[in-house]
């Protein structure tokens, strides 16, 4: 059985379905909670929906890693 927590969270998995009916699952946690934590994890969610899931998993994390980057606020000192 899977349970939301009570609180908004950056907690999210999923997978990926590639070819040769293989799939490739993935587990995120954002550090923190409430909505930082929360949104940023919803963008990370989408930014893996729009990469293609036939590249190799290195390639994918590095690509999920720079778009992140280049979707955060610049002003916002809280970010990495």
């Amino acid at each position: 059985m899977l349970e939301s927590y009570c609180h908004l969270s950056g907690d999210l998995f999923g997978w990926i379905a590639t070819g040769d009916n293989e799939i490739t699952m993935w587990v995120l946690d954002v550090p923190g909670h409430g909505e930082r934590a929360g949104f940023a994890a919803v963008v990370i969610k989408l930014i893996i929906g729009d990469i293609d899931p036939e590249i190799p998993l290195t390639l994918l994390a590095k690509e999920v890693e720079s778009r992140f980057i280049d979707a955060r606020n610049p002003d916002d000192t809280g970010c990495i």
